[in-house]
């Protein structure tokens, strides 16, 4: 016994022109689709952020009843002028890297722990009345990579930023020094993205002996 799997052409023209049919409509879905599935579900990428190295310099923020007039950058020893809004409130300093500083009471009573001497990073200044207190500040040569009192998040702004990982951009710029010889030690395994020096002054040096990737 034999089986035949021919068909007449005229049923294979049939299937030939449903296939088609099929295909004319399935044609434009699968080119939706391969356009919207990107959106849906895209291909992560890392997040690059910047890292401003700053050291030798104190930031000065004020608070919600405390403005200072000499808010901002500092890289020198100045007299506070405090403005007491007549609510007990705060202020804030921090204290970048390579940087040591007292600031003791003019006629504007001011607190805060260990007083005297400001702490590296940031420090919260307690004021009772508008008037001055005293802020000398001594710029150091001397600061380490890995550590938040080193970095910032953008140019000229306030240290306590993450130390940079390798999804980020580390940068120094014409606010990262303060004085000739500063030198920035990479004292623990480090790392960065990209390492940017365009507009840096006062001669830095970068040394140390740990891995910096």
């Amino acid at each position: 016994m034999t089986f035949s799997m021919s068909k007449p052409l005229s049923q294979c023209a049939k299937g030939a022109a449903r296939m088609n049919k099929v295909f004319r409509y399935l044609l434009p879905l699968l080119l939706i689709v391969s356009v919207i599935i990107p959106f849906v579900n895209p291909i992560p990428a890392y997040a690059v952020s910047d890292r401003y190295f700053v050291m030798g310099q104190v930031f000065i923020v004020d608070g919600a009843h405390i403005t200072v007039a000499e808010a901002g950058r500092n890289v020198a020893d100045c007299t506070l002028n405090i403005t007491d809004d007549g609510s007990t409130g705060t202020f804030t300093l921090y204290m970048a890297s390579g940087t040591s500083a007292t600031l003791v009471d003019g006629t504007s009573n001011i607190s805060f722990a260990g007083e005297p001497n400001l702490a590296a990073g940031l420090n919260t200044i307690t004021a009772v009345g508008t008037g001055t207190a005293t802020f000398d500040i001594t710029i150091g040569i001397a600061a380490n990579w890995n550590t938040v009192n080193s970095w910032s998040a953008a140019s000229g702004s306030y240290c306590t930023a993450s130390v940079p990982t390798s999804t980020d951009n580390t940068l120094f710029d014409a606010n990262s020094f303060t004085a000739g010889g500063q030198v920035v030690t990479v004292n623990a395994a480090s790392f960065c993205l990209d390492m940017i020096w365009t507009g840096s002054t006062n001669t830095p040096t970068l040394a140390g002996t740990s891995t910096l990737d």
